[in-house]
């Protein structure tokens, strides 16, 4: 037989000899929850028994509910439902175990409150109070979003701070905080990017690569462009371009002389993928024009490098965010040599890049500079992102002759770039007449800022669908782009036709209307 069943049967034996023992059974039974038949008993003389026994005292008991015939006792029902915890505790008993170090214990009497408990015996915690204080911790959705949003908003100013600084700042530990990789495997002897587990941070790693870019200059140089970019001056301009999460950086310092001295961002996460993620056929993998020239003036003005398409992220609401500056603070001088524009995302080799599409933030760009640098702003920015008094004369200097040279690096900018587009429109033999009438198709096809977007993006599908005769399943953005598919439209009478009823529809948008003119005039000996 087993211990338990035999112990079991042994101290009922026991407790049937008196009243008093049934009632301590019963309570017993209600504080463990269980339900096992008990002896009938003839009457119940007072619900708080003081046993006879030296040392044991019989708890206090919650009062039953009277029935109908008050010599009968109360039924195992009704003990039960007395006994029952509230809502809240129920809903902890139903947790697993281990979830809840506490159970409901009896009230103890007057007399045995002046008792010294037991050498290893923990106060007596009702399973109500426990429930409660768990619901009270767990704040509600908005208020915790709030506090969210509070913290943040003092954590992360995009300032310089020491260690024991960030470490008051953020939630884990500053240094030795790990997560899930985010950056490239293979480039972590020099940066390392990590989503930090269970908060909404990523924390950025720098080791040295030389002694030019050293990791306390790369995580300033993170902090520079976002002071440029959130800066009540520059609101304007960068606003409806793009953001960038707010961050703070830290120096980290070890005992040991020969450690090799880094220095770490923490941000806040930003949503999105990098738009350089997405299918070439997916019009999400080309940027809004409306980008073009925020991202140039910040990209001159501070001197950034290597904006590759992961610097950039793109949301499921269409919003842009700009993640990765490490690169920055130096000259920014015309260079026609350049044979690629990869890391200059505010440049287009599908048609021939106009200035137009950068004058305006260029201008607004320069009087917002010239006011912030003739109240010392330019010097205070410098100053909150950990540069000393000598690095801020010199990189301050820096800074207004890269503004002063937007002229002339926009100039060389366009030159490569329109380069590159008559280059590959010259592998098909394409004259420059056709070239430019491809550019305008293009232009048109892939404009995507304001309003009208989506409209002109069907109206230039059916275009391109008619004119070209393609399958109708082809996505978006897969064949204007190819000039070899000029061949077809000039032996194709079907598209002559339907480009002439094109540039003749008054409801037609402009756009579409000028694309299929210039795609005729290309047509035409």
């Amino acid at each position: 037989m087993p211990v338990r069943a035999l112990f079991s049967g042994f101290l009922a034996a026991v407790l049937a000899a008196a009243p008093a023992a049934a009632q301590i059974r019963a309570a017993a039974v209600a504080a463990e929850g269980a339900v096992v038949p008990i002896r009938p008993v003839v009457s119940v003389p007072t619900l708080a028994p003081t046993l006879s026994s030296p040392g044991l005292t019989a708890p206090t008991l919650a009062p039953v509910t009277p029935t109908a015939s008050p010599s009968a006792p109360p039924s195992i029902l009704q003990r039960a439902e007395a006994a029952s915890p509230a809502p809240a505790a129920a809903a902890a008993l139903a947790a697993p175990v281990g979830a809840v170090n506490a159970v409901a214990a009896p009230t103890p009497s007057p007399a045995e409150s002046g008792k010294a408990a037991a050498p290893d015996a923990k106060p007596p915690l009702k399973l109500v109070e426990t429930a409660g204080r768990a619901a009270s911790e767990k704040p509600a959705a908005d208020a915790g979003a709030e506090a969210a949003s509070a913290w943040a908003a003092k954590a992360f100013d995009n300032s310089w701070v020491t260690r024991g600084e960030a470490a008051g700042r953020l939630p884990f530990d500053p240094v030795a905080a790990e997560g899930r990789l985010l950056s490239d495997p293979s480039k972590t002897d020099w940066s390392s990017t990590r989503r930090v587990s269970r908060h909404p941070v990523v924390l950025k790693r720098f080791s040295p690569i030389g002694q030019e870019l050293t990791p306390r200059k790369a995580a300033q140089n993170e902090l520079l462009s976002r002071l440029f970019v959130s800066h009540p001056v520059f609101a304007d301009i960068f606003k409806d371009a793009f953001s960038m999460p707010a961050a703070v950086a830290y120096p980290v310092h070890t005992w040991n002389p020969l450690a090799t001295p880094r220095a770490m961002v923490a941000m806040e996460e930003a949503p999105g993928k990098p738009y350089g993620s997405f299918h070439l056929h997916d019009e999400r993998s080309y940027l809004p024009r409306r980008l073009f020239g925020p991202l140039f003036v910040l990209a001159t003005a501070l001197g950034l490098g290597d904006l590759n398409p992961g610097a950039l992220l793109l949301d499921d609401q269409g919003r842009y965010s700009l993640i990765d500056t490490e690169l920055a603070r130096h000259e920014s001088k015309p260079n026609k040599a350049l044979i690629t524009t990869a890391d200059m995302p505010w440049l287009e080799d599908r048609y021939l890049n106009d200035a137009a599409d950068f004058r305006p933030a260029m201008a607004a760009f320069e009087k917002a500079f010239a006011k912030l640098d003739a109240g010392g702003g330019l010097d205070a920015l410098l100053a909150k992102a950990g540069l000393t008094a000598s690095e801020v004369k010199r990189d301050a200097a820096l800074i207004r002759g890269n503004v002063a040279r937007f002229d002339a690096v926009l100039e060389a900018d366009l030159y490569v770039a329109n380069s590159l587009f008559m280059k590959k429109g010259g592998y098909d033999k394409l004259s420059e007449k056709q070239l430019r009438a491809l550019s305008a198709f293009n232009r048109a096809l892939l404009s995507k800022d304001g309003s009208a977007a989506e409209a002109r993006a069907r109206t230039m599908r059916a275009l391109a669908e008619d004119a070209l005769s393609v399958n109708k399943e082809m996505p978006l953005y897969h064949f204007p782009i190819l000039a070899s598919n000029l061949r077809r439209l000039t032996s194709s009478e079907s598209a002559r036709a339907h480009l002439r009823a094109v540039t003749e529809d008054g409801e037609a948008l402009p756009a579409a209307r000028e694309a299929a003119a210039a795609v005729l005039e290309m047509m035409t000996p």
